[in-house]
């Protein structure tokens, strides 16, 4: 699958790609649709000229509406803010949070929910392995 957004290649399961940080459903979207239109076009062609039909009838409507919806989600979605640009403008560079102790939180909460940070993207190893070792120094 590629990201709408940068055009890399990016895994099936990733919900925020790793190079451009962006969330990648629209991505998702468009290789479902492609996939979908293709079935259709093959199942055309199918009844119009039997297995050559259905090869060129999924190529033709699976490749072309794929390229379509491609270009219709770039248009929609290509120009968004990632999601890193997103936290960083609402909270604040994550190496500058100054941990605090009215959070209520224990510091297995803290780090739990460091840890799911980092695992959607949002943080950088480098970004992960410093909060952390705050969060760590704080015990």
């Amino acid at each position: 699958m590629q990201c709408i957004s940068c055009g890399k290649g990016i895994s099936i399961n990733a919900k925020i790609c790793p190079y451009c940080h962006r969330d990648t459903t629209a991505s998702v979207e468009v290789m479902g649709g492609s996939f979908v239109l293709g079935f259709i076009g093959m199942g055309v062609g199918y009844l119009i000229n039997d297995f050559m039909g259905s090869l060129i009838g999924a190529v033709l409507l699976g490749g072309i509406g794929g390229a379509i919806l491609f270009f219709k989600a770039q248009a929609k979605f290509g120009n968004q803010p990632s999601t890193v640009q997103i936290a960083s403008e609402t909270h604040g560079s994550l190496n500058t949070i100054e941990p605090t102790q009215s959070s209520g939180k224990s510091s297995a909460d803290r780090l739990e929910e460091l840890m799911n940070l980092k695992k959607s993207g949002f943080l950088t190893d480098d970004e992960y392995n410093l909060k952390r070792s705050q969060i760590l120094n704080e015990l």
